[in-house]
């Protein structure tokens, strides 16, 4: 537990964490089809008949839509979706302890 820190602070911190948990779920999806997600992409109009494509494909949020236009295609290797897996585990275990710490104020 952190001591000093207020619990606004600490909820930004949980905030943030389970943000950034959903960008890296969006992106392993588009990782695991990648070729639906490149197909999407190119039929589309557009970025944003892109983005709602994906968030209808997918049941992404506009958020996690906009992370895998915005990610680069080569990001979708073995070895970064290794890396992606691995980040995320660890986010999920700092959402555990953040929440931790706000049950035990």
């Amino acid at each position: 537990m952190t001591f000093g820190r207020s619990v606004n602070d600490v909820r930004n911190d949980l905030r943030n964490a389970q943000d950034y948990i959903r960008v890296i779920e969006a992106i392993l999806v588009a990782a695991n089809d990648a070729h639906g997600v490149l197909d999407v992409v190119l039929l589309a109009s557009g970025q944003p008949a892109a983005r709602r494509a994906l968030e209808e494909r997918y049941g992404l949020t506009e958020m996690q839509a906009t992370a895998v236009l915005d990610m680069q295609v080569g990001r979708l290797n073995a070895l970064d979706v290794a890396e992606f897996e691995r980040h995320r585990q660890e986010l999920v275990e700092r959402v555990a302890t953040l929440t931790a710490e706000l049950a035990a104020r």
